[in-house]
């Protein structure tokens, strides 16, 4: 199930977990018009949760809020991997 939130498809939370267990790889999810979790999107880039945690405090990272949830926009990742 997507929802759709300004323009983002966003995936339920059981679907979040499907997707991060699941084989997809980093280049479909980036590829698709996604926003990520904070597991998701530390998967992606290739670095430790508390990388990302650190990088989203010091205003490194780009993120939305959804609802008080953290959620990071696949184009902005695949921006900072220069892909």
């Amino acid at each position: 199930m997507w929802l759709v939130i300004k323009g983002l498809y966003v995936l339920s939370y059981s679907q979040q977990i499907f997707t991060a267990m699941s084989k997809k790889s980093v280049t479909e999810l980036l590829n698709s018009n996604v926003v990520l979790t904070t597991s998701e999107a530390a998967r992606v880039l290739n670095i430790s949760i508390p990388t990302i945690t650190r990088w989203k405090r010091d205003e490194k990272i780009p993120f939305i809020q959804i609802n008080g949830s953290i959620r990071y926009k696949s184009e902005d990742l695949k921006a900072m991997l220069n892909l």
